[in-house]
């Protein structure tokens, strides 16, 4: 696509990427890159994922979105947890830690993702059209 150019160079993590939509709606689309693995860890404990490059691994700490993917159903994992799709459910990593620590998980039941990708209305629908 010629209208494609060195911002398509500039964003290669797009590239066979994998996205989960994690909203969508008329104002804005905001998704994560599944698999992109990293060599990084959250505190020492959590493996990292990049999900994306808004609020990334490369913002400060306290600027990043951190996404927890689990597919636990539990009442109270359910209580703190937004549902994606069937089986799919998301929380923060301060409640991924807080259920760990309450013994009503494991580390390994999330899935951590530092950062998302981000579409502006109709950018997304614009993007599948022309095959980007």
């Amino acid at each position: 696509d010629k209208d494609f150019g060195s911002y398509g160079l500039s964003q290669q993590y797009f590239r066979k990427a994998m996205i989960l939509l994690l909203s969508h709606d008329s104002a804005f689309t905001r998704g994560v890159i599944l698999n992109r693995p990293t060599s990084r860890q959250i505190d020492g404990q959590w493996r990292m994922w990049y999900g994306g490059d808004v609020q990334g691994m490369t913002s400060p700490r306290p600027m990043q979105e951190i996404v927890c993917l689990h597919a636990l159903t539990s009442t109270e994992a359910m209580s703190i947890s937004i549902r994606v799709i069937d089986g799919i459910s998301w929380t923060t990593l301060d409640g991924a830690n807080a259920m760990v620590q309450r013994g009503m998980a494991t580390k390994e039941d999330f899935w951590v993702l530092v950062g998302y990708a981000g579409w502006a209305p109709g950018q997304l629908d614009a993007e599948i059209k022309r095959g980007s």
